[in-house]
């Protein structure tokens, strides 16, 4: 283990170069060369690199078409991991929030549909479809809306994705009826972890007001 560390360092140090800044982080993506690592962790920060780049509002900052060209070369990255990688269910939703992005609904089901079916489980992955996924529910049919339903089933059957959708449950009234019919589903113990959310934070809610 501690062998290969010297060799992930220099496979991470391409990315920690880019720097923080909304410009630099522009730059690097811009430039058409992002390293793309054979590690989880180095695709995983190169992926996370362009989601939060094209998440600020300085992606508009170089107008229309530097903005276009971050989302081409985000999505030519996701397509370059997955070459190496076809189970990377984080590159698949990264085309996935391209796709979304320049308003592409075929393709951004697609693409989410094929992250849920080779990373179905994984929290992490699972909470950013459900993020874009609640954004389209009016586009979707009935096979993307039963994806986007497992989704928020893996979440709900979390501690930390239940306190987040009790969180929603208080501060969204219109998300509730779907949600209780959501929850009914689950096993006993899950359906008890999710009321007892629920209840702390209407109590939380209602000291705040």
């Amino acid at each position: 283990m501690l062998a290969a560390l010297p060799a992930l360092h220099l496979e991470l140090r391409p990315v920690f170069s880019i720097g923080h800044s909304q410009p630099t982080r522009m730059d690097a993506i811009l430039s058409g060369s992002l390293p793309v690592g054979l590690s989880l962790d180095a695709r995983k920060r190169i992926l996370n690199l362009c989601e939060t780049t094209l998440a600020h509002d300085g992606s508009w900052s170089r107008g229309p078409d530097a903005r276009l060209a971050l989302l081409r070369e985000c999505d030519r990255t996701a397509r370059r991991i997955l070459v190496r990688n076809p189970m990377d269910g984080f590159a698949w939703l990264a085309i996935g929030d391209v796709a979304f992005q320049s308003g592409r609904a075929d393709a951004m089901f697609a693409a989410l549909g094929q992250s849920r079916a080779v990373a179905p489980g994984e929290l992490w992955i699972a909470s950013r479809r459900v993020r874009i996924g609640e954004q389209m529910l009016g586009w979707m049919d009935g096979e993307a809306r039963a994806g986007h339903e497992a989704d928020l089933l893996v979440v709900a059957q979390t501690p930390r994705g239940a306190w987040s959708l009790a969180h929603r449950y208080v501060s969204e009234p219109e998300f509730r009826e779907r949600l209780v019919a959501l929850v009914e589903t689950l096993p006993q113990d899950d359906q008890i972890r999710f009321l007892r959310n629920v209840q702390r934070q209407s109590r939380a809610a209602r000291g705040r007001s």
